[in-house]
């Protein structure tokens, strides 16, 4: 739009999953030693830096709030604090699914750290994240309209496995 704002058609929540997942990695990686170059990718992919390297925006860099109209607060609070406003990391306890997904995923980091950190290799960790952000791929097609974004959208996906029957209709009901 004129305020340089972008709509995601497709692939919201495997970016979801990927910004609770490098959120859940960054204090391990700030923690140790910021590990130069994995530190800024990670906390530049989680918020917008000023001049200093700082945040100068706590909202997720890639989420407009005004998009989210379900749960955007407990979203906007992880990455606020690094953790949910729960009293204990309880999955059953969770209220909303970025809650229980993000509580899923910070354990596994934080198993998968405590492996390494026995094993006395961090650096191995470090290598898993560098991998996860070197093997990542992000394809962004910038179109006119949310018209031939559809389109776009309906070719790309029409030409591999089949899609649902409820996702063409949703891709032709957007485009009309």
């Amino acid at each position: 739009d004129q305020d340089g704002n972008m709509e995601l058609i497709d692939g919201q929540q495997r970016l979801t999953t990927l910004m609770l997942l490098l959120r859940a990695i960054f204090p391990y990686i700030e923690e140790n030693n910021n590990a130069s170059g994995t530190f800024y990718q990670i906390k530049s992919a989680l918020w917008q830096l000023g001049n200093d390297e700082m945040p100068i925006r706590t909202s997720p860099n890639m989420f407009a709030e005004h998009e989210f109209t379900v749960d955007f607060d407990s979203f906007k609070y992880i990455f606020e604090h690094g953790h949910t406003k729960l009293d204990d990391d309880n999955r059953e306890s969770a209220k909303t699914t970025y809650e229980k997904n993000y509580i899923f995923l910070r354990k596994k980091v934080q198993d998968t750290f405590e492996e390494y950190r026995r094993a006395e290799n961090i650096i191995q960790f470090k290598n898993l994240v560098d991998y996860i952000l070197r093997t990542t791929i992000l394809n962004v097609f910038i179109t006119e309209n949310v018209g031939d974004a559809m389109e776009t959208f309906k070719v790309l996906n029409t030409k591999g496995l089949p899609l649902a029957d409820a996702d063409l209709f949703r891709t032709a009901i957007i485009s009309n």
